[in-house]
């Protein structure tokens, strides 16, 4: 009987340990902040001319982009690089 709560409860817990770990730690805020500048400039890309007030907007979004953030996407892809190289060796 104790094993019938027990599984749930551990599941529960977790859950709400993350949830609260989600919304103390910036690092996800900016990570999904990223996310949206990267589509929104994706967006402007498939445009085939890209007017001024465009040119703007992106090249504030790049100020904008915290520089921590683009290091470790910069890590990250250097490392993926590195992984991929071994994987196809």
């Amino acid at each position: 009987m104790k094993s019938k709560y027990l599984f749930p409860s551990i599941a529960l817990g977790l859950v709400l340990f993350m949830a609260v770990y989600f919304l103390l730690n910036p690092s996800y805020e900016k990570s999904i902040e990223a996310k949206e500048y990267l589509s929104q400039m994706n967006e402007i890309a498939k445009h085939d001319s890209i007017s001024n007030a465009e040119r703007a907007k992106m090249k504030l979004m790049s100020i904008i982009t915290d520089s921590e953030l683009v290091k470790e996407a910069k890590k990250y892809h250097d490392d993926f690089e590195i992984l991929l190289e071994k994987v196809t060796e």
